[in-house]
């Protein structure tokens, strides 16, 4: 006798809402294709994002209510919404799900684990037990700011798959995983008896699946562009799976139409966020601008508030973490989140002042100004050229790409300028992008002081946007042509 079961599965939509509809329509009709198979519905991880304006206005609650709809049984948290949000919102969020948590590695630093996350399940069909097993990505810097402790992913799953076995073993072990895929293929190494890792976080497509051994490793991408499907067939005689196979579904373009259900659930969400977005947050009496490869006073306003928010020396963020001007008026949350969409954190780091002559060489250059930058957190278009605060820059814009900076300068809070020193280290408020080594690569080289969380870029904006002595201060120059006359 054989037992077949399937796995519908999703990962990192980040909160590509749009998708949802189309995913829910797909959900169904595999369901109906497969109506005396167990079907089980899972989310990898990074469903959530919260540059998504009704997923920042409702703290995730509309994502909730459309993988409800579409009829998920499990997820397991990714870094965007293990990181984003505070436990306080998690519980809100997780309390209206109807599908099962599972976080293996994740627990409260207190030792109390929510009622809510769970770090296996077991699913018995017919005589076929079924284990479930999930894991995310173990970013203890920033997970320990919230409050949590994560526990080395791979090891957690060695030491669940050999407890569960060694009570009750279970026919086929499920791994859900928000680790990317370097560590879904040791894991597969390390770990044999496990049957299918269903993978995330490095927005890796599998169109057919990846054996390693004996283990199937599956992922769909991101954005919501397919919905994985594994197939696994089980021979209750033979006591073992016979056949293993794996693809990918696109969600546009194979002819499905948008749930109705799911399509109301995201028009209602949309019209009660964009009523709590349209509070006000600030009023300006005049536009203030941006720009991605030159001074502007958006990029200056928000690299003081680096400097202020974590009492550093120094300011320094790339321009292009602001999309685009802020106009004469009242400024409304929906604005705010438009023109800074990045859920990135305030730092505080030290510096070397030559690696810092060496960011701001390099932020001269048209190849870094319009550099495109994925993942680790930046919701933007391009890195753009640096901001400052603290400090005064003199160039010769004729001068040779890596000679072009003349003199640089400390300022102090009375507008003093103070000599420089390549060899000293200076405490300067950034973000946290920039210690991953992303953009601006010289900026790693320093060392993490302090992350802040779970204030966002735009919260600090937010804030100097009502200090009329800091609107004030933004106009003033850092940067200084020596080529140019005044």
């Amino acid at each position: 006798m054989r037992r077949k079961i399937v796995l519908l599965h999703t990962n990192d939509l980040h909160s590509h809402l749009d998708q949802a509809p189309y995913i829910h329509s797909i959900i169904e009709q595999q369901k109906k294709e497969h109506p005396d198979d167990l079907v089980l519905v899972i989310d990898c991880g990074d469903h959530m994002d919260r540059m998504r304006l009704e997923t920042e206005a409702t703290d995730g609650i509309v994502n909730v209510a459309l993988m409800n709809a579409a009829g998920y049984d499990y997820a397991v948290p990714g870094n965007n919404e293990g990181l984003t949000f505070t436990m306080d919102q998690l519980k809100a969020a997780a309390q209206k799900a109807n599908y099962r948590i599972l976080g293996a590695n994740m627990r409260r630093q207190d030792d109390e684990n929510p009622d809510w996350l769970h770090g296996y399940d077991v699913v018995e069909d017919q005589g076929v037990r079924i284990g479930l097993l999930g894991v995310t990505i173990d970013f203890n810097d920033f997970y320990r700011l919230l409050g949590w402790e994560l526990e080395e992913p791979r090891g957690t799953v060695k030491k669940w798959f050999t407890s569960l076995q060694e009570r009750r073993p279970c026919d086929m072990m499920i791994v859900i995983s928000h680790l990317g895929i370097v560590h879904d293929r040791l894991l597969a190494e390390e770990e044999p008896g496990i049957d299918v890792i269903l993978g995330a976080h490095t927005h890796h497509l599998l169109m057919h699946g990846e054996q390693v051994g004996k283990t199937l490793l599956a992922a769909t991408g991101k954005f919501g562009d397919y919905v994985g499907k594994v197939t696994l067939t089980y021979d209750i005689d033979r006591r073992e799976i016979v056949n293993r196979e794996a693809l990918c579904i696109p969600v546009i373009g194979s002819g499905y139409q948008p749930h109705p259900v799911s399509s109301h659930i995201l028009q209602h969400y949309l019209h009660e966020s964009k009523g709590r977005m349209k509070e006000q947050v600030s009023e300006l009496k005049e536009e203030l601008d941006i720009h991605w490869g030159k001074e502007s006073v958006l990029g200056n306003l928000l690299a003081s508030g680096l400097q202020n928010w974590t009492k550093a020396d120094i300011g320094l963020v790339n321009s292009g973490q602001i999309l685009h001007n802020l106009p004469a008026g009242g400024i409304s949350r929906e604005m705010i989140l438009e023109i800074c969409p990045s859920p990135i954190n305030p730092c505080l780091m030290q510096l070397r002042g030559k690696d810092i002559r060496e960011a701001l060489e390099q932020s001269l250059q048209l190849q870094y100004q319009q550099k495109p930058i994925r993942g680790f957190g930046f919701r933007g278009e391009m890195l753009g050229n640096l901001s400052i605060s603290g400090m005064r820059v003199y160039v010769d814009t004729q001068a040779p790409e890596g000679e072009r900076i003349q003199q640089l300068a400390v300022v102090n809070d009375n507008g003093q300028e103070l000599s420089w020193d390549d060899d000293a280290w200076y405490r300067v408020g950034t973000i946290d992008m920039f210690s991953f080594g992303i953009g601006y690569m010289s900026i790693q080289s320093g060392t993490v002081e302090q992350f802040f969380v779970p204030e966002f870029i735009r919260d600090v904006l937010v804030r100097q946007l009502n200090q009329a002595s800091e609107l004030e201060k933004a106009r003033q120059r850092r940067w200084w042509d020596q080529t140019l006359s005044g």
